[in-house]
């Protein structure tokens, strides 16, 4: 969809908006170019279970410095729920947190790893609040990003990448929150399984880490959607990117593999910011593990379903919660899928023989 390059002052939809975000982005007045053509265009599609709306701009940039027009591309990220979803659902404090994560909260990760130039996402470009509620990030797959198809999952050495980042990410958010205590009650979670407690070993929590969240590089990862982000038990990551983003044999295999991989790169991150809090065990992470593996149980029956299913039934919140007729025949047809019944039946056995089933965990 093109757009014109005038600007009504109640929409992001126009040149305007985008002018103050081409004079961030390249550092120079905005007397230096002029916004020529705006087209908006759906980046992920609604079917993949993200909440707010995302879409790619492209912007045609004529610049003073050169003579032909410049292509150039950034992701919105939109929230249009009403007040009542507000009220229902905590939506707008949500957006606000993933701001304050995305503005100052991942810089400060950063800052504590500039030494090894590492990046936890993309840049937030512009923010705004009111009349409506956008998020301007750069556009990754400019850069070279790129992320993977839902059905197929990581293998394990690409799952080890993203385990490394993920311990160098939890490292830092320790550092952080050891300088900024506060800060950790205030992204602390009220869901009872992963209920913040204080006498263990906390880091911040990405809180979604599923394909669509990774993007993937030769030589990095990058995540995005810090949404749900909360503080508490590093556990809830590992289980649910293991359980969400690994192939079917890696998932299963590999698992502790997987975890030792993770632990000896959080120890090492940990080691090399200088925490002050005591570093947990091998062991004691493996009992972390056992005493919210419910989560992967959950995750396995919700969440594994949809995202197996995404690809041909497009996903409707709002249905799928649904306690009428409509429902459950959306729940039944989401559910009568082949891999997930073949996926569940290895994982019920791998969750059993690992106490993952103990309803007591919740």
């Amino acid at each position: 969809m093109s757009v014109s390059a005038g600007s009504d002052g109640l929409s992001w939809r126009n040149a305007d908006y985008f002018e103050n975000v081409i004079a961030v982005d390249y550092k120079i007045e905005t007397t230096e170019f002029k916004i020529t053509n705006v087209h908006i265009s759906t980046a992920i599609p609604k079917h993949a279970g993200v909440l707010s709306l995302v879409h790619r701009v492209l912007l045609q940039v004529k610049f003073q410095s050169r003579s032909t027009a410049k292509h150039v591309s950034y992701i919105v990220k939109e929230r249009i729920d009403s007040d009542e979803d507000h009220e229902s659902t905590g939506s707008y404090c949500t957006f606000a947190k993933e701001i304050e994560l995305y503005t100052q909260i991942l810089p400060g990760f950063e800052k504590l790893w500039s030494t090894e130039n590492v990046k936890f996402g993309p840049r937030v470009l512009k923010v705004t609040m009111t009349p409506f509620r956008v998020i301007v990030l750069e556009d990754l797959k400019s850069a070279g990003f790129r992320t993977k198809k839902s059905r197929t999952g990581f293998k394990t050495v690409e799952c080890e990448k993203v385990l490394e980042k993920l311990a160098k990410f939890h490292a830092a958010s320790v550092q952080y929150f050891e300088r900024q205590p506060l800060k950790g009650k205030v992204y602390a979670t009220t869901c009872n399984l992963f209920r913040l407690d204080p006498t263990k070993f906390n880091v911040l929590n990405h809180g979604d880490l599923r394909m669509t969240n990774i993007h993937i590089r030769e030589y990095d990862k990058l995540f995005l959607n810090y949404q749900t982000s909360f503080f508490g038990s590093p556990s809830f990551d590992l289980i649910y990117f293991l359980t969400m983003s690994t192939s079917f044999c890696t998932r299963i295999d590999r698992f502790d593999h997987l975890i030792d991989h993770y632990y000896k790169h959080l120890k090492a991150g940990l080691q090399k910011l200088g925490v002050m809090t005591a570093i947990p065990t091998q062991r004691q992470l493996r009992d972390d593990l056992a005493a919210h593996g419910f989560l992967m149980c959950l995750k396995s029956i919700e969440a594994l379903a949809v995202t197996l299913e995404m690809p041909k039934l497009e996903l409707d919140m709002k249905l799928f919660r649904s306690t009428g007729p409509e429902g459950a025949e959306f729940r039944r047809n989401l559910y009568a899928n082949v891999q997930f019944e073949k996926t569940l039946e290895r994982l019920v056995m791998f969750m059993w023989k690992r106490g993952f089933l103990t309803v007591s965990q919740i």
